[in-house]
């Protein structure tokens, strides 16, 4: 598990370690690894299969012509629900790519999914996943239980926020300092109210085939899926650094 926490000051080293800040000062939050991160392939060429313990997932359109969606959700619980969130940043590394540019949205999913721990079939996993009970597939939140209302995931249909999805060994950034809308309203949802957090579906145009990418998923071994968040405690005062950081 890796939850990094730093004051943004210009105050001195001194000053940041023996005190918070004042009121409304910022500090980072960075979540990562597989005890924060959640994520999985869904496939439309194999609507019962799940990946969620592969060490990558996919976004975009197969060689094939399948669609192929990512799912992830960060654990933010652990973030003070008074806490403002003020900038958002996703950060995905390539792993695979087929052979066409595309763009991936993200989109705040609106119900509830179960990870899995299935292995996706194929080169790298892209071919289809592994029926697994219980877990999130194409049809399903969780397989043979629970369906989605609609195959391939129950989303808000207007993006969070858009990339250009790039080549392998580069990251794909999506990024968002706009309070209102967007994947920032997102994610101060989700630190509102922890129970509200169902994650991102991560779509490319599914039009072209050739267009998707495999990202590097929480079970990889390095380059992890990355949020990292800026918050503001408007109730810091002058207690002991971390005083505030977690309910």
């Amino acid at each position: 598990m890796t939850r990094t926490w730093s004051w943004t000051l210009g105050l001195g080293l001194f000053f940041a370690l023996v005190a918070a800040p004042p009121s409304g000062s910022a500090a980072t939050v960075v979540l990562e690894g597989a005890a924060e991160v959640e994520d999985s392939t869904l496939y439309s060429n194999d609507t019962d299969g799940n990946a969620g313990g592969h060490t990558g997932f996919f976004a975009g359109r197969s060689g094939l012509g399948a669609n192929l969606r990512g799912v992830i959700r960060f654990d933010t619980s652990a973030i003070d629900p008074s806490f403002e969130v003020t900038e958002a940043t996703l950060e995905l590394t390539v792993e695979m790519a087929t052979g066409f540019a595309d763009t991936h949205s993200l989109h705040r999913l609106t119900a509830d999914w179960v990870e899995g721990s299935a292995l996706g079939t194929g080169t790298g996993g892209g071919a289809g996943g592994t029926v697994e009970t219980g877990s999130v597939t194409w049809d399903s939140r969780e397989h043979s239980s629970v369906p989605w209302t609609s195959p391939g995931a129950d989303f808000d249909p207007t993006p969070s926020a858009s990339a250009t999805a790039l080549s392998v060994g580069q990251t794909t950034v999506w990024s968002d300092n706009t309070a209102g809308d967007g994947m920032l309203a997102d994610v101060q949802g989700w630190v509102s109210d922890p129970s509200s957090n169902f994650g991102w579906l991560i779509k490319g145009g599914e039009t072209t085939a050739s267009t998707a990418r495999r990202y590097t998923s929480s079970q990889g071994a390095n380059n992890l899926p990355r949020l990292t968040l800026t918050v503001i405690d408007p109730n810091a005062t002058s207690s002991v650094i971390n005083a505030h950081l977690y309910r």
